[in-house]
Order: C-alpha cells, then structure tokens, then sequence
C-alpha cells in the first residue's frame, strides 16, 4: 500500500512538473506574439497616421497663384490677397508694354527718315560711273564681292548682283544700262546698311569729292556721316524696344515667385487657423485589425 502511494505520488508531481514547463512555454510563446502584434500595430498605425495626416490650404493654391502671376503679373498675388503687390507688378507691365510700344514706333518712324535721307542723297549710277570708275576716288581698288548690293533692270525686270564678273557674264551691255540709267537699286535692309557702312559704296552720296588728296583714305562725307548717325539712333531705339521685352520677361518670372511666397505664407496663416488631421487606430491583435478612427482639429 505504501509502495503504490508513493509511486502515484511521484506520478503526480511529474505530472504537475510538465505541466507547468508545458503552460511556461505556452505562455512565453504567447506573450512573444502579443508582443510582436503590439510593434505591427504600432508601426502600422504610424504609417497609417503619417500618410493620413490631411492638411488644407497648400498645394493647389500656391500653383495656381505660381500660373497666374506667371501669365499675368499680379493675378496671383491678387488671387492670395495681396493687393498691394498686385497692383504694383501690374502697373510695372502696363509702363513697360507702354515704353516697348512707344520705343518700337519711334523706331520705324527713325528707318523711315533714314532711309528718305539715303534715297534722296545716294544714287547709284553716280555711285558706279562718277565713283568707282574714277581712279581719282581712290576707290577702284575697294570693291568686295562679299559685300555687294542688288540692282533692277527695269527693262526685262530682272535683277542682278551689282559686281561685273556677274555682270558680265549675265548681262554684257550693262554698263551702257547704267549709262542710260535703266538700272534702279533693289532696297532690302542689306542695301540701306551697306551704302552706308562699306567704303566701297561711298561714291554714291551727292557730296562725295571727286578727287580724294588721301587716296589711302576714305573720306567719310558730311551726308554719309548724317546717314550713318541716324542709322545709329534708329538701331539704339529698337535695341532699347528689345531689351524692354526682356524687363517683361523678368516681371513676370519675379511676379510668379512671389506669388508663390506669398500664397505659401498666406496658406501658413490659415492652417494655423484651422487644420485637420485624421488617422485610423489599428490593432493587429485582432482579426479585424481596424479600431476606429482619430480626428485632430486645431483652431
């Protein structure tokens, strides 16, 4: 009898012994997987709230007031409330389309004058026959064949390069053309500038001197010099026309990036104002690891 209940004894105690090693080992395991549940959850719910995390006032304003102002100087700073500045890029693109404007007509009107002044003063049968034929001139030796001017024929209506090998070899009876003063100057923009700029064009002009006392010098004549310095203004004004266009250009590239600083601050004004976030609670824990959702208002 003794024997039995000391062997159901021990029995019991084993028994109780695994036991309590089996529920140790269930119980850690199980702890370690709340654990590690906890840390997803944990992370899921700061990815969750980080990519919800919602605030109002930002992004679409501040591009569009950027387009606006870049478009037209001062919309965008009008579009975030800054009138003050809107007014003042606005203002700055009307007076320089105006200067722009104002520059370009004056402009024209000045090649207009100039070149009145060439028709009336330059003629190119005096320049060929009483000019480059005249050895006198000191002038026979500076035709150029890479600056040259284009003649009409006003009897077949052709035109022709004004150099005689060309001359020549297209239209032997040239000289007496120009003789007979059938020929007239084809007057492009290259014409204007090069009876003006080239030597060699310099017979041309009604107050060019037949005899030059320095025939290695080109005396420049009083109406050439006249001519070359309305040429001169004419050209300043146009250039100062150009270099206003490049003014707008910045005005509006200046505007546009203030528009954007200025829609960015107001933006930072209203959510100091009002800001919303929102996030989702989530424990993985569970099955459906969704637990609700969590709003912030700021005011």
């Amino acid at each position: 009898m003794n024997k039995t209940f000391k062997i159901l004894c021990l029995l019991i105690i084993l028994t109780l012994f695994l036991s309590n090693i089996a529920l140790s080992q269930t119980n850690s395991i199980f702890s370690s997987s709340i654990e590690k549940d906890k840390l997803i959850a944990t992370m899921k719910y700061s990815q969750v709230e980080n990519e919800e995390d919602t605030s109002f006032f930002y992004t679409k304003k501040v591009q569009r007031a950027f387009l606006m102002s870049l478009v037209l100087p001062g919309a965008g700073e009008l579009y975030v409330g800054s009138k003050i500045k809107a007014v003042i890029f606005a203002g700055t693109e009307a007076a320089l389309w105006a200067m722009y404007y104002s520059y370009t007509k004056k402009g024209n009107n000045l090649i207009k004058k100039y070149k009145k002044f060439a028709d009336e003063h330059w003629d190119l049968k005096r320049w060929y026959l009483w000019g480059l034929e005249n050895e006198l001139t000191g002038l026979r030796d500076t035709k150029s064949e890479s600056h040259f001017i284009w003649i009409l024929n006003r009897e077949n209506n052709k035109e022709y390069i004004a150099i005689d090998d060309s001359l020549d070899k297209y239209l032997p009876e040239w000289e007496q053309l120009i003789v007979d003063d059938k020929f007239s100057p084809v007057k492009t923009d290259e014409y204007y500038e090069n009876i003006g700029k080239y030597d060699q064009f310099a017979s041309g002009w009604d107050d060019f001197r037949d005899y030059n006392q320095q025939p290695d010098t080109i005396i420049v004549s009083p109406n050439r010099d006249k001519y070359l310095s309305m040429r001169w203004d004419a050209n300043k004004t146009l250039q100062t026309a150009t270099n206003i266009v490049s003014v707008v250009m910045f005005n509006h590239i200046i505007s546009a990036f203030d528009a954007l600083i200025t829609a960015k601050h107001a933006e930072a004004k209203e959510r100091k104002k009002v800001s919303v976030n929102a996030a989702l609670i989530t424990n993985y824990a569970y099955r459906n690891p969704i637990r609700g959702i969590r709003l912030y208002f700021t005011f």
